[in-house]
């Protein structure tokens, strides 16, 4: 639950509301419902739980704060991200090399550079940019003018009229069975 302070104004949190915060953040799906579970909330209702404290103020204000000051502490803004993802995709083509340390028959360590490819990972990360990017649409924005609205209408109207039922009984037409 949120508290308030002694004047009934600010929200406060509670210990288990920060524990909730600290575990949502901790989690890099940001599963709510495992969130409240190791923040100490039932596991019967952790899933509503979790879904309401998302959609407290307070919460989301605490989460907006914690993650403003993670990116002002780590220096992680979007020039970096797309920098490191252009690394990254250099590596995975193979155009970059990839440096390791090894111990050699001498116990010495030396560098190794090697130069390999992984298409799935290059993929990948060309994905990540392109959506950074909005290079890709997955939402199709379809506005109807009203004279197409009607037509569309009318040729569901008609389609209704020609349909025909999937039970046999019902297609018979009874005006050309002769009475006994």
């Amino acid at each position: 639950m949120i508290n308030t302070d002694k004047r009934g104004k600010k929200p406060v949190l509670t210990e288990q509301n920060k524990l909730f915060v600290d575990y949502l953040l901790a989690d890099p799906q940001e599963n709510a419902t495992q969130a409240a579970i190791k923040a100490g909330y039932s596991k019967k209702s952790a899933g509503s739980l979790g879904n309401q404290m998302m959609k407290r103020p307070a919460i989301r204000a605490e989460i907006q704060r914690r993650k403003a000051e993670r990116k002002a502490r780590m220096n992680i803004d979007q020039d970096f991200v797309v920098t490191e993802l252009l690394d990254l995709l250099r590596m995975a083509k193979g155009d970059k090399a990839i440096i390791s340390s090894k111990k050699n028959d001498d116990g010495q360590i030396e560098k190794v550079m090697k130069y390999q490819s992984n298409l799935t990972a290059a993929n990948k990360t060309i994905e990540m940019i392109g959506r950074h990017l909005g290079v890709f649409n997955d939402k199709q924005d379809i506005t109807l003018t009203s004279s197409l609205e009607k037509t569309m209408m009318d040729i569901s109207a008609e389609n209704d009229a020609k349909r025909v039922s999937p039970l046999p009984k019902d297609n018979i037409n009874m005006d050309n069975i002769p009475d006994e």
